[in-house]
This record gives structure tokens, C-alpha cells and sequence, in this order.
């Protein structure tokens, strides 16, 4: 870039904002959502003249906010929202909290009045820089642009908003740009000299300040300790938690195939449980329906990753008949019952590659606990027919639709919070592939599900069927993002569950109390097919999860919808079966 490629003859606002864009670009920004707005005419078209950068227009800064939440889920890179001032700033917060607890990378600019109009009765004016603060690994309330503004000083403080965003503990970073009158293009040319010092960057392709952001420790680990107590453990076990690294995944396999320890799989973790190893997909079943299982005998658990889907795995984790180390490498606190008594901050693949250097011989399982480690890789594939046996009697039941999805042999999928994602974690099928599953499971929020999963979508190759599981008051909480996915040029496929809606509560105390008829239950009638039209998004209605399959493949590079309605009670119906057939397998076998 040049001072020829800048427009130098339109004001003070327009200079800032082309240099703000630019030096976006040249550290890596590549996804832009912008959402129109007055105050924020300036950033507008500074990013949609910006070469190379991918500019969406979004109507709803929710939806925009959750929308680069998913391109930056996906592609492991900030996504920016560029939205006006007031409560459109406000409309961000859901996302923002979101990217904070699931560590990813945000990049969140509003415009905002100048200091003059701030507490004055000015229109459209609010005290905005609070508003974010406490979800934010970087703030900067930046100063409204004119002579006196060191550009310098504004290179150096994006550059610094990019780099805390992504780390090493990535979340949202935050720029309030304050701009004054006139906000849109103007003959009134910047003084001459304005870019001074500025020649190098002006002739370079190089951000002004050049960084690293380190993402995996090398440093040798002090796992002596650690060593010296798995040595001891007669009836390990390993427990798998969210892992989105392939690497780390692959490690686990490694140390489960050296040592022959067994893994309980948490959904989360994306271990498949295929025909190599003791892997466990079904353990909160055994937890929950037999009462004598072999897991209850363990000494010592060795828990990898981050939080946990299943409750009975967070149970069983604190449980104080046996010893709890947790290795991730992220700083947070993941101990949901506080019973942790060691905890390494390291990354999996680290931690498990310096262990075996040091202690593979030593690691090992003595013959009496290998045989009940057989007998419940083979309780868990029983379970496993169970479910399938079962689900084959309810063929368009949300569960079997869930594990169909699973079972489908796409790449990744997005799973809805409230029951789609518990689906997922009850019902998934063992085999050799399992997909990538994406989720919001930092605050498990319903809203901006659909605008997430777009974002990823965008992120995916134009022809990759990518299903979206989803309930209908979920669908109904960001309905306007079927305009986005009707846009996104992608294969998502949205798989609503429609059973009238608040089905969650149906598996709470609450619902033997008077009240939960019509204060939990919160019945809906969507008519989703004709709200899919109205957005002009292809939907069809499916009775079978066998049909599914075709569906999928259907019209690539264009996102459609299909609803499965279901009975309001039948999940926790069907779950209620297996969970007592599976009791009466285990009580058959003692």
C-alpha cells in the first residue's frame, strides 16, 4: 500500500478508518460483518473498500455477533462486527459473553459519539464503554480522529487489540471509536504531512508492530510428580473432555494404546470409539443404570480437555473413591464438583509425549483389571445395540435423528444446546468416524445458534453437507438468521426438532408441580416450513431419519431446512426404556 491508495482528500475519519482496515487485513483479518448504521459510516466504507476482506451485511447486530463467533470457531481466526452506537452495541454482549468463555477470538468495533455529546441528551448516545468491559481480554476507547491523533499511536493499539484477542487466552477484543461530523466521505483534505512517519508501513506489507502469538508451551514440564502418583494407580482410567485439537486427540489414542488404560469418552471430545483401544462412549449410561460397574472401582482418574457434556461423568469425576489429576492448557478452572487434587496446565499432546518419554514402562494394567476393562468395552458395545435396537422402533424420533446425524459420515456438525446436544452425547454411535462437533457451550445459550452455525458454515468448503441440530424454541430465539442462512452460499443443512417447544423441562423436578404447564412448558405452534419460505429457504418435512441421508447431498452450496416433529414426551420416553433394558442386561450378567 502507498499514500496513492489512500483517499487523503476526505477527512480525518475516513484516513483512520482506511488505516484501521488495512492494518486489519495485514495481520490476518480476513471476515468482516458489517451492520448498517450512521455513527459507524466511517468504519463502513473504510472495510467495504478494503481489498481481500470477505464483507457481510447483517441486519441484526445479535445475529452479526454470532455469526463471526462461528467464522471464528471455525477458523480458528478473529472475525470482526462493525456496528453503530447505542443499543446496537448492546445486542453484542450474548456473543461477546460466549467467545469469553469458550476462548475465541473476537474482534468487536463499535462507533460512538464524541466526548462533547457523551451525558448530554444526545440522541442515540449511552455510556458504551462499560458495557463490554467484563468479557473482553482488551478494551480501547478510541479517541475521535483529527490533526492531533498519532497515527502511530492508533497502528500500535489495533495491532495490540488483534494480538490479545488471540491469545494465549483468546476471546473478545474490543475497539469504542468515537467519530465526529462529518461522518460520510467529504472534499475536506487531511493536512499535508499527516503521514509522516508512517512511510516504511506505507511502502511495507507488514503490520506496524510486528508479533507471535505463542500457542504451544515447549518448555520441558515438571511431570515427575505426576509420574510418581499414575505409577501408583492399580485401576486407571482416562477421561476425555472437549478437544478441539486433532493433535491432542491423537495423543490420547496413543497413551491409551500404550498403556491400555480405558478412555471414558465425553461427546465433547470427538473420540470416536472405533475398534482400537478400551474407548468408552456410553459410561454415563453405565454410571446411571448399574450400580456395581467396574468404572466405581477405579483408583485413579486421569481427566484430559475441557469441560464435560455428560452429568454423570461430572459426578463421577468428583467422586472421592478415587484420585483426580486434569491436564489442559488452558487456564481456566475446569473442576465443577471442586474435588481436583492435581491439575496440569499444559497442553494434552505435551503433557502425554513427555509422560511416556519418562514413564511408558512403568504404565501399564495388571491382568485382573484388564479383564473387567474388556467386560466394559463389551457392556459398552451392548449398549450401544441397545440403543439401536430401540431407536429402530422410533424412526422419527429426536434421538434417532441425532444419532443418524452423527452417524452420517460428514466431517462436522453443529449441535443445539438444550436437547440436540444431549442427544448427541446419549445416543451417538460407536464407529471408526466421528464427526467435529460445534457448539456454543461456553454459556449454552438458545440464542444465535443459527447465526453461529452459519459462520462456521462459511468457513467450510461450498459443497460440505454441514447439519445444524437445533429445537424449535432455539429456531424461534434467532429466527432472522434465516436470512443469513438463505445467503451463506454454503451446504448448511438445518435439522429442526419440533416438539412443541420447552421439552427440556420435561426432564426436571419441576415438572410435577402445578406451575409447569404454563410457566416452564412454554408451548409453541411454529409453522417452520412457512417461515423457512418466507426467508426463501428450500424446507421439507421428514418423518424418518433414514431420509436424512439424501437430504444431506441434496443441491450443494445451498443451505436448506428439514423438521422432524416429534411428540413432546417421547425422548425422555425412549431413554427411560433403554435405561431399563440395559439395567436387566447388567443385572442378567451379575
Amino acid at each position: 500500500m502507498s499514500s496513492k491508495g489512500l483517499h487523503l482528500s476526505e477527512n480525518e475519519n475516513l484516513l483512520a478508518t482506511q488505516l484501521l482496515a488495512e492494518e486489519f487485513y495485514r495481520l490476518g483479518l480476513r471476515h468482516v460483518m458489517l451492520c448498517p448504521g450512521s455513527r459507524s459510516t466511517p468504519l463502513t466504507i473504510a472495510f467495504a473498500r478494503q481489498p481481500g476482506l470477505d464483507c457481510t451485511l447483517c441486519h441484526d447486530e445479535r445475529a452479526a455477533g454470532f455469526r463471526a463467533l462461528g467464522i471464528a470457531k471455525g477458523s480458528g481466526q478473529p472475525a470482526a462486527v462493525v456496528c453503530t452506537s447505542g443499543t446496537a452495541l448492546a445486542n453484542l454482549l450474548p456473543a461477546a459473553v460466549e467467545a469469553c468463555q469458550d476462548r475465541v477470538p473476537l474482534l468487536l468495533l463499535s462507533a460512538d459519539r464524541p466526548p462533547e455529546l457523551r451525558a448530554s441528551g444526545a440522541n442515540q448516545t449511552i455510556d458504551q464503554p462499560p458495557l463490554l468491559q467484563s468479557v473482553t481480554r482488551f478494551r480501547q476507547d478510541m479517541p475521535c480522529p483529527g490533526p492531533e491523533l498519532a497515527l502511530p499511536w492508533w497502528l500500535s493499539t489495533i495491532d495490540e487489540c488483534w494480538r490479545r484477542s488471540l491469545g494465549p487466552d483468546p476471546g473478545p477484543a474490543w475497539l469504542n471509536l468515537m467519530f465526529r461530523a462529518p461522518l460520510e466521505p467529504t472534499p475536506r483534505p487531511v493536512a499535508t504531512g499527516r503521514l509522516a512517519g508512517l512511510q516504511q508501513w506505507l511502502e511495507a506489507e507488514e503490520p506496524w508492530t510486528g508479533s507471535q502469538v505463542k500457542q504451544e508451551p515447549q518448555e520441558q514440564l515438571q511431570v515427575e510428580d505426576t509420574s510418581i502418583r499414575l505409577n501408583g494407580w492399580q485401576r486407571p482410567l482416562l477421561l476425555a473432555g472437549e478437544m478441539s485439537s486433532e493433535a491432542d486427540r491423537a495423543a490420547l489414542r496413543l497413551l491409551a494404546r500404550r498403556t491400555g488404560w480405558p478412555v471414558l469418552c465425553d461427546m465433547s471430545s470427538g473420540l470416536e470409539g472405533g475398534a482400537e483401544g478400551s474407548f468408552l462412549l456410553h459410561g454415563d449410561w453405565l454410571l446411571e443404570e448399574d450400580p456395581t460397574t467396574a468404572l466405581r472401582k477405579a483408583d485413579g482418574v486421569l481427566r484430559f480437555g475441557g469441560r464435560l457434556l455428560s452429568k454423570s461423568l461430572i459426578r463421577f469425576f468428583g467422586e472421592s473413591g478415587h484420585e483426580r489429576i486434569h491436564v489442559d492448557h488452558r487456564p481456566q478452572r475446569w473442576d465443577e464438583t471442586h474435588s481436583m487434587l492435581q491439575r496440569v496446565e499444559a497442553a494434552p499432546r505435551v503433557f502425554i509425549r513427555q509422560l511416556l518419554d519418562r514413564s511408558e514402562k512403568e504404565l501399564h494394567v495388571g491382568p485382573e483389571w484388564a479383564a473387567e476393562c474388556a467386560e466394559l468395552l463389551r457392556q459398552d458395545q451392548r449398549c450401544d445395540a441397545l440403543i439401536g435396537e430401540e431407536l429402530a422402533r422410533h424412526p422419527g424420533s429426536e434421538a434417532a435423528v441425532s444419532r443418524t446425524l452423527a452417524g452420517s459420515g460428514q466431517p462436522a456438525l453443529f449441535a443445539g444446546n438444550s436437547l440436540p446436544i444431549r442427544h448427541l452425547q446419549r445416543v451417538r454411535p460407536r464407529g471408526e468416524h466421528f464427526p467435529r462437533v460445534y457448539s456454543n457451550r461456553g454459556a449454552s445459550g438458545i440464542d444465535g445458534l443459527l447465526a453461529t452455525a452459519v459462520g462456521v458454515a462459511r468457513t467450510l468448503p461450498v459443497d460440505q453437507p454441514f447439519p445444524l441440530l437445533i429445537g424449535d424454541t432455539s429456531l424461534l430465539h434467532d429466527l432472522n438468521s434465516l436470512q443469513l442462512a438463505a445467503r451463506c452460499g454454503r451446504s448448511l443443512r438445518i435439522v429442526v426438532l419440533n416438539n412443541g417447544g420447552g421439552a427440556i423441562f420435561d426432564r426436571l423436578p419441576v415438572r410435577e408441580h402445578a406451575e409447569f404447564q404454563d410457566w416452564f412448558r412454554a408451548p409453541l405452534a411454529l409453522d417452520v416450513l412457512a417461515l423457512a419460505g418466507a426467508f426463501g429457504l428450500p424446507a421439507i418435512r421428514l418423518e424418518r431419519a433414514a431420509q436424512l441421508k439424501d437430504w444431506l447431498l441434496r443441491d450443494p452450496g445451498r443451505a436448506s431446512l428439514a423438521e422432524f416433529r416429534v411428540p413432546f414426551a417421547e425422548s425422555a420416553e425412549i431413554e427411560q426404556r433403554i435405561g431399563a433394558e440395559l439395567r436387566r442386561l447388567c443385572e442378567d450378567q451379575r
